[in-house]
């Protein structure tokens, strides 16, 4: 897959991703997003946006040994599978956090997006 197509995908995930936080922090503040509150669950929901934000570091940590080795076609679905992996940690926070479960898995889901992105980086071409 050329560079230039992961980066679409890569600006895509990060723009769904901050404009989702973005809408989700700031919305309830001037009415323009529901906040809901999840009562017993949400002790359960933030125990699994916790369990996101490990898998999505571990995810990180163990393909990018494998970047270096990996053929062009391969690098691809490691990328791809990584940068999906830390953002399903992000969604999962912001849930949470829209269901009342404060900032700390908002900012733990934010953060394994962007261990993601930094630690998957899309190569440079070779010259």
């Amino acid at each position: 897959m050329p560079t230039r197509n992961l980066f679409i995908i890569r600006i895509a995930l990060m723009t769904g991703v901050f404009m989702f936080a973005g809408i989700a922090y700031f919305g309830p503040r001037f009415g323009m997003a529901p906040s809901f509150e999840l009562g017993d669950a949400g002790d359960s929901l933030r125990w699994v946006a916790r369990v996101f934000f490990v898998i999505a570091v571990t995810v990180a940590l163990a393909i990018r040994p494998k970047l270096e080795i990996a053929k062009p076609d391969k690098l691809a679905q490691y990328l791809i599978i990584g940068w999906a992996v830390g953002e399903a940690a992000a969604l999962m926070g912001i849930v949470t956090y829209m269901g009342g479960g404060g900032l700390a898995p908002f900012s733990l889901g934010l953060m394994a997006f962007v261990f993601t992105l930094v630690m998957l980086p899309i190569p440079r071409a070779r010259r």
